[in-house]
Parts: C-alpha cells; structure tokens; sequence
C-alpha cells in the first residue's frame, strides 16, 4: 500500500532514475508528508517526478507543502479538484505561481459555486485547469471557464462521446482560444456529423482530440475523419489491433 511506503524506497527508486524516467506516485495523500518531502527534495531540479492528490481526502496543507518544495522537474497535481476546500486550493495555486508545474482536474458533473472559475483567474503559466465529464458541465459555467482562459491560461475539457447532449462541445470549441484543448473519448460513439462538425470547427487553428476505440469503431468512419482533420486535431486510437491492418495502413497514409 502507498501508505506503507517507506522513504528510503522512494528515494532509491529516485535516485537510480535516468533522464528519460519519470517517477510517479498516486494518492499522494495517503503518504506520509516527510516521506513525500524527502522524495521531492531527492528530485531536486533534475529527476522528473511527480505527484497526484485526491482532492476529496486533502488533510492539513500537505498539497501546499509540496508544491512549495518542488523542483523545476517535479509536477503536482490534484484531482476531484471540486472537492477540495477552494480556499487551500487558491492558496496553492497563488503558490505554484509561473514557476511551478500544477494542474487541478475537476469534475464537470460535480461543479459547484464558481471554484473552476476561480482557479483559472489564479492560475498562473504553468497551472493547468481541466475539466473531464465536461458533458454534464452546465454549458454557462463551461463557455465561463474557456473565457476566463482565454488565449493566456491553461484549460482542457474532456467530453464523453456517448453522452452529447445539444451543441455544448461545439460551443466550447468555437469559444476556445489557443491555449485551451478540447477533447472527446469514446469518439466511435459519437454521430458522425458531430465529429465532422467539430473538424470543421477546429480546422487548422483549434486544439481538439478525437480519442475512438479501434475494436469497437468504423474503418471508414474512421478514414473520413482522419481524412479531414486539420493540422491541430489529434485522432487517437486505443486498442488498434482490433483495426484490420490493412485500414491501419490506410489510416496512417492519410495522417500524412
């Protein structure tokens, strides 16, 4: 268990890591704070580590202590970011500043009040806001958030292709400005109007990312899209080998 996790452990694993190896722990919270201290501090500016809380089980001001301590290579996160106390998570993210790496990921289902508002006006270069479940976001408080954005802070939503409801991903992808990222799982889900739609909307300018499941999408669903994508879509596939290869080569002559 992470909360047995001794120091010396972590500090080994730390300092046996070569450049190219990044050095992760979830649930940060459930670690004892000196033991992720030390961890941090074994990091320094060198070794790329990092670490993930639960915003729901934040106690004391942990998060706070270890973005303080951070490295320039070290990133700390928090996710169910609309649980967390937004006074704490204010108070770190005025912490990280623009010289430490943070993100906070909310729930767009759970939002309440203006907390994701609000992390985005504190949120300096490099914090990074983002919402998944964005579907279930009221699209007000979403179009909101991109606003506050703008073309200065770091923001992404994350929609479920299988629960669209009306225009709302559309909405947020014209509104998006270029440092924000939409994107949409289960995309073999979605119409395919939709989809096009968004390429369309996205063209060559926006940041969206269509993420389909090879097993469960059509081949040449898959082509047309691929097909139209502009230069700053990204179409990801998990579980390619379900794709016959011969439309996987199809598909990767047409990304080009």
């Amino acid at each position: 268990p992470i909360s047995e996790l001794t120091a010396n452990n972590l500090q080994e694993v730390i300092n046996l890591a070569g450049s190219l190896t990044r050095v992760s722990t979830i649930a940060a919270q459930a670690i004892n704070i000196n033991t992720l201290l030390s961890a941090i501090s074994t990091a320094g500016n060198s070794k790329s580590f990092s670490a993930e809380f639960n915003g729901a089980q934040l106690s004391s001001d942990n998060l706070l202590r270890a973005v303080n301590a951070a490295g320039t290579n070290t990133s700390i996160s928090v996710n169910t970011a609309q649980a967390a106390n937004i006074t704490a998570l204010l108070q770190t993210i005025h912490a990280a500043g623009n010289t430490k790496t943070f993100s906070a990921e909310f729930n767009g289902a759970q939002l309440t009040s203006n907390n994701i508002q609000q992390a985005l006006d504190a949120a300096g270069t490099r914090t990074s806001i983002s919402v998944n479940t964005a579907q279930a976001a009221n699209i007000s408080t979403l179009l909101q958030a991109i606003n506050i954005a703008g073309n200065t802070k770091k923001f992404s939503a994350n929609f479920n292709g299988a629960q669209l409801t009306s225009n709302n991903i559309q909405q947020a992808l014209r509104a998006a400005g270029s440092n924000t990222s939409i994107s949409m799982n289960s995309a073999q889900s979605a119409n395919q109007s939709t989809l096009l739609e968004l390429l369309d909307i996205a063209s060559s300018s926006k940041q969206f990312q269509a993420n389909y499941n090879g097993g469960m999408s059509n081949p040449s669903n898959l082509q047309q899209i691929v097909s139209r994508a502009g230069a700053s879509t990204t179409v990801f596939i998990s579980d390619a080998q379900g794709l016959p290869i011969a439309n996987i080569l199809t598909l990767i002559s047409s990304a080009g």
